[in-house]
């Protein structure tokens, strides 16, 4: 903000919605009630060897060396075949 010849002239910008934080470790923070992330053809996460895909169409991609899951209750797996090695 500067004053020009009598005039008041702000500069700048407004932020409307809140942004990710990126703190000193390099971590990147995002809170909400509800986190939604959208993607036309397809929406990946990666850490080393280990990788989530989620596609336009459906499809579902989980890869990694080893899969843990904990559940108080009940897995409903529906699928026309299931193939194990």
């Amino acid at each position: 903000m500067r004053e020009r010849g009598g005039e008041l002239v702000i500069l700048g910008a407004l932020q409307t919605q809140a942004s990710p934080v990126v703190e000193r470790d390099g971590v990147v923070v995002v809170e909400g009630e509800e986190i939604r992330l959208e993607a036309k053809r397809q929406l990946g996460l990666e850490v080393g060897p280990t990788r989530v895909t989620l596609q336009r169409g459906g499809r579902f991609e989980l890869i990694g060396e080893r899969v843990t899951m904990q559940v108080a209750s009940l897995i409903k797996l529906i699928a026309s075949k299931v193939e194990l090695p």
